[in-house]
Parts: structure tokens; C-alpha cells; sequence
């Protein structure tokens, strides 16, 4: 099984655009073709911007946290990281990727993505995975 954190844009977007790579990308591990890493940390981001942002109202939120209780593995990080400055919130991110020991990272992020790999894992967004997904579905480490 492919491990994969995501960051909250790509959570986010899952949830809010339907017709984007995104959700296609939160279908997989709702199917059980990736396993979804998320911390309590980025659960909390999620919820922020979707109230922030899209203006959910707070049993919607709850709603999706029971969702991703069913579909996604929660991890507890216990490294801090600081590799990213710019934005000191996405080091969350890969703090789930370490806990969690993930193949990969998907993001829209450009701190993150500027990072291109975080201790050997590649950062990725989400229609790069997609295609890398597609062509090793199975073959794939973990």
C-alpha cells in the first residue's frame, strides 16, 4: 500500500471542487487505494480554512472528521521539524510524512514544493502522483 500525506490545500480541495484532481486524489484513499496519512494538526488547518474560507458551518466540519476517521490513518508526530521558514505551518505536513513513513507528499504548496523531496520522499502535486500512481498502481514500495 502506498502511504501518502497531503497538505490542506490538496484536503481543501478534495472537499470543496468535485470536478478536480484533488477529489480524485481523496477517492483513492476513500477506496482504499492509497493509504491517507493526516495528524491532528492538519485536521485542524482543514477545519480552519473550511470555516475561514468557505464558510462551513461547524456540523459539516464534524462530519468530514467522522468521514476521515474511516478512510485516512491518523499518526502523532513526535519530531518537530523546521525545514520550511516561509511558512512554519507546513512543517505539520512533513511531520505527518515522517510519522507516518510515507512514499510520498502531495501538495499545492509552493514552500513545500520547493522542497522536491524531504528526507528522500518525493514532493509532489496532486496530477504528477496521479500519473505516477497510475503507472506503478501495485508496483509500487512501500
Amino acid at each position: 500500500m502506498i502511504r501518502v500525506t497531503a497538505d490542506t490545500t490538496i484536503i481543501v480541495s478534495g472537499l470543496t471542487f468535485p470536478e478536480g484532481s484533488a477529489h480524485e486524489f481523496l477517492e483513492l484513499a476513500r477506496a482504499g487505494e492509497i493509504e491517507l496519512a493526516l495528524s491532528n494538526a492538519i485536521l485542524d488547518e482543514i477545519a480552519d480554512v473550511l470555516v475561514r474560507i468557505f464558510d462551513w458551518p461547524d456540523s459539516d466540519i464534524q462530519e468530514a472528521r467522522r468521514q476521515f476517521e474511516l478512510f485516512t490513518h491518523r499518526v502523532a508526530p513526535v519530531e518537530a521539524i523546521h525545514a520550511v521558514i516561509g511558512d512554519p505551518d507546513d512543517n505539520a505536513v512533513l511531520a505527518c510524512a515522517v510519522a507516518a513513513a510515507s512514499t510520498y507528499i502531495v501538495s499545492g504548496d509552493r514552500h513545500l514544493l520547493q522542497l522536491g523531496t524531504f528526507r528522500s520522499v518525493p514532493v509532489l502535486k496532486v496530477p504528477a502522483f496521479l500519473e505516477v500512481f497510475r503507472q506503478g498502481k501495485g508496483r509500487l514500495a512501500d
